[in-house]
Order: C-alpha cells, then structure tokens, then sequence
C-alpha cells in the first residue's frame, strides 16, 4: 500500500460513502477553479480513488449514485466512468443513455 493510499484509508475508510463532488461542492461550475486549486481538486482526486474501490459491479455503483444527489447534466461523463469503469466513451453510453439520465 502507498503512501498515499493510506492516508485516503484514514480520510475515508471503505465503509463510508464519499459523496460525489456535485453534491459536496454545488457552486462549483464545470470548469471552475475551484475543481483546478484547493479544495475542489482534492476533493475530485479523492473520490476517484473511492470510486475506484468500490465493487467493480454494475448494480453497486448503481446503488451508489442513487444514494446521493443526481449529477447536474454537465457531470455526465463522471456518471458514466462510476457505472462503466472500463468504458470506451461512447460505446456503452448507447446502451445505457436512458438510465444515465435518470440519474442527472
């Protein structure tokens, strides 16, 4: 385990959610700042790292997504890389763009 991995253990052990950046920072625009410098950046660089933790799954990262906040519509690709980790763009989003945007 990495240094840093386990500092982010301590910060955000696997039993707890981390909520999605939408919902931690609403203000932030899309391509604010805020996502670039500080909190923001940290925050999103922090929950990849949860995210990529989690169940590799379908129906897990379903489940957390619904749990939280929907994602205003300028986050959808971070919605589609939670659901489809191993996603190439556009591929599955045919498949799956009705149910994405339910959860916008």
């Amino acid at each position: 385990m990495t240094e840093e991995n386990s500092e982010f253990d301590l910060l955000y052990p696997a039993e707890k959610d981390i909520v999605p950046p939408w919902e931690k920072f609403p203000t932030y625009e899309h391509h604010s700042l805020g996502w670039r410098m500080g909190d923001g950046e940290d925050y999103k660089c922090n929950w990849w790292n949860f995210v990529d933790s989690l169940p590799s799954e379908y129906e897990s990262r379903l489940k957390y997504l619904k749990r939280n906040r929907p994602a205003p519509i300028n986050q959808f690709y971070k919605v589609l890389w939670v659901l489809y980790p191993d996603c190439e763009e556009d591929k599955e989003y045919q498949e799956s763009q009705a149910e994405i945007a339910e959860l916008l």
